[in-house]
């Protein structure tokens, strides 16, 4: 996932530092946080058919992709929502992101 990131940093970067002045690590840490939360139901994730079909193998063989998928988002979402507080409680505590 580091190509995605070398991809999109020279874009997020400066966005976010003229946004409200958040340096690279943080602008870092925000996408880590949004793309760790969309891995586990994105379609590109090879995982995600190995999953599908250990699901049909051991639990219900007439599960489709959109069921599949619908159940992983959940997960997700709960992800994003347990990383989120995460990082507000790291916050709190005065906790250094980054090397400064």
């Amino acid at each position: 996932m580091s190509a995605k990131w070398s991809i999109f940093a020279p874009i997020f970067v400066p966005m976010m530092y003229m946004a409200g002045g958040f340096g690279p690590a943080m602008t870092q840490l925000f996408y880590r946080i949004g793309d760790s939360a969309t891995n586990c139901f994105t379609p590109v994730m090879p995982y995600l058919w190995i999953s599908l079909k250990d699901a049909q193998d051991k639990y219900d063989p007439n599960v489709k992709v959109g069921t599949f998928v619908s159940n992983l988002f959940l997960i997700g979402m709960i992800l994003l929502v347990v990383w989120i507080l995460f990082l507000i409680g790291w916050l709190m505590l005065g906790l250094p992101i980054g090397p400064a």
